[in-house]
Formats: structure tokens, sequence, C-alpha cells
């Protein structure tokens, strides 16, 4: 075990694994164990059938999760700025990028079971529609700290009422410190 483990692990010794023409991640190595765990449960030796499907739903799921990745950063890239989009350019952007993931996951190879494959299509479009109402949510939170920016900027404050931060900083240091318990030098 002491020279077997060391052997195994060697940064020199170890090189990447490709299936499908596409390196192995951790991740998807761990997926494939589960798949397979699920395939060889049991007492008898599953049917070439099911191990086909196994290594479908494998290259599936993979496809499905590359068509998310693919949405999340072309939607991160549209909503980048600091300002709100307007609810149509967000629309857009989520049917631009949407196709874009659907079309990923189309190119996976079409082998296996044709139901799988539509039920993690499903589960992909689920998914792609959550993330829509995800990058509302934090469009419609722009537009909250927008404000805010833009009341602060002209002197309002939501906090400190119509004064704004100047009936802070012109106060007396010992005035602040009392009051808010800041140390000043």
């Amino acid at each position: 075990m002491k020279k077997m483990i060391p052997a195994l692990l060697n940064p020199h010794a170890l090189q990447p694994k490709y299936i499908n023409g596409k390196p192995v991640t951790c991740r998807k190595l761990v997926q494939y164990f589960k798949e397979y765990v699920n395939s060889f449960d049991g007492n008898t030796v599953p049917v070439a059938n099911s191990i086909l499907n196994a290594n479908a739903k494998l290259i599936c799921i993979e496809a499905a999760h590359e068509a998310k990745v693919a949405y999340c950063r072309g939607m991160d890239r549209s909503m980048m700025g600091s300002r709100m989009l307007p609810e149509k350019r967000l629309l857009e952007a989520h049917i631009k990028h949407g196709i874009t993931a659907l079309n990923i996951y189309d190119k996976c190879p079409k082998f296996g079971s044709a139901e799988t494959r539509n039920r993690l299509l499903e589960k992909l479009q689920e998914d792609i529609n959550a993330e829509l109402e995800r990058y509302k949510r934090l469009n419609a939170a722009k537009k909250v700290t927008g404000c805010a920016s833009a009341m602060t900027a002209c002197g309002d404050s939501a906090l400190l009422g119509r004064q704004g931060w100047s009936s802070v900083f012109d106060a007396e240091p010992d005035h602040i410190n009392s009051k808010y318990k800041l140390s000043v030098n």
C-alpha cells in the first residue's frame, strides 16, 4: 500500500481521462459510477440494453448540464451592467440564450431510449425557466438599487430622510461617537 498509493497518485503518472472525446471531471466520474451502480444493482447481470440506456442517460445529463451552464453564462453577460434591463430585452436575451442551450442539448448523440432523452429535455426547459425567474428577481433588485442610488445622488435618503448623508457628516465628532458608536481619529 505504501508504494502503490504514491505511484497511483503521482502527478506525472496521472493522465486526464476522456469519454466521447471530452475530458472527464470528478463530478462526471461520480455520476458515471452512480449510474453504473444502479445498472448493476441486483443479483443478475444487466441486459446490454440497460447498459446502453445508462450510457445514453449519462451523455444526455452531461449535455443538459452543459446547456444550462451556457444559458447561465449568456444571461450573466446580458445582465452584467449595473442598470436594470427592460423586460423586453430580458426576454429577448432569455430566448436567444435558451435557443443556444437547446441547440447544445440537441447535439448530444441520439441513442438509447427516446423517453429518457425527452424527460431530460423537459427538465432542462424547466431549469431554464426557473433560471429566468431568478434573473427577473435580480433585474428587479437592480431597479431598487438604481432608485436608491438616484435618491442619494439628489440628496435624498430612504434611511435618513430628505437631508441625506450631509447631516451625519456635518455633525460634531462627539455626536457621531455617542450616537453611532464610531471611532473618530
